[in-house]
C-alpha cells in the first residue's frame, strides 16, 4: 500500500481559483483540508459543492479576526498527520502541485525519510494576454522557474 498524502490550504475570498486548485491537487493528493478564513464571497459554497460531489475535502472555518496563518496551518498539519497521513503538503489556494506522477512523489517522499522536507519546482502561471479573463485557468501559460519537474528532498 502506498503513502497517504494529504494537502492543507488556507483560503479567503478565492472563488476565482479555488475549484480549479482543489480539482487539480486532488489528482495527486488523497485528501485536502481547506481552512476558510472568513471568506465573504462564494469560496465556501464552492468548496461545499465539491465536497458534496464526493471529493475528499475537510472544510474548516476559521472565525478568528486576526490572521494567524502559522499557528492555524501548524495545528491542522499536526491533526492531519496524527489522523494517519504520511505526508502533509501545505499549499496556497493558487498553488497547483505539478509532479510527473503520484508514484514519483511517493518515491521522493520515501527516499527523503521522516526528518527531511520535500521541495518541488515552482512555476509561475500567467493568463495569456489575448484570452478573456473568464476562460482562465484553461488558458494558463506555464513559465518555468526551473526545468527539473521532479520532486526532490532537502
Amino acid at each position: 500500500m502506498g503513502l497517504r498524502i494529504c494537502g492543507l490550504t488556507i483560503v479567503r475570498n478565492e472563488e476565482d481559483i479555488v475549484e480549479a486548485s482543489i480539482r487539480h491537487n486532488l489528482g495527486v493528493l488523497d485528501a485536502l483540508t481547506v481552512v476558510d478564513h472568513g471568506s465573504d464571497d462564494a469560496t465556501s459554497s464552492i468548496v461545499e459543492g465539491l465536497r458534496a460531489e464526493g471529493l475528499p475535502i475537510d472544510l474548516v472555518r476559521e472565525e478568528a479576526i486576526e490572521y494567524r496563518q502559522s499557528a492555524v496551518m501548524d495545528a491542522h498539519a499536526r491533526r492531519i498527520l496524527a489522523g494517519g497521513a504520511d505526508l502533509c503538503c501545505p499549499l496556497d489556494a493558487d498553488e497547483f502541485l505539478r509532479v510527473p506522477s503520484r508514484a514519483d512523489l511517493e518515491r521522493a517522499a520515501g527516499q527523503a525519510g521522516p526528518t527531511r522536507h520535500l521541495a518541488v519546482p515552482r512555476y509561475t502561471c500567467c493568463p495569456e494576454s489575448s484570452a478573456p479573463a473568464t476562460s482562465w485557468p484553461a488558458c494558463v501559460a506555464d513559465v518555468a522557474r526551473r526545468s527539473d519537474a521532479t520532486p526532490a528532498s532537502r
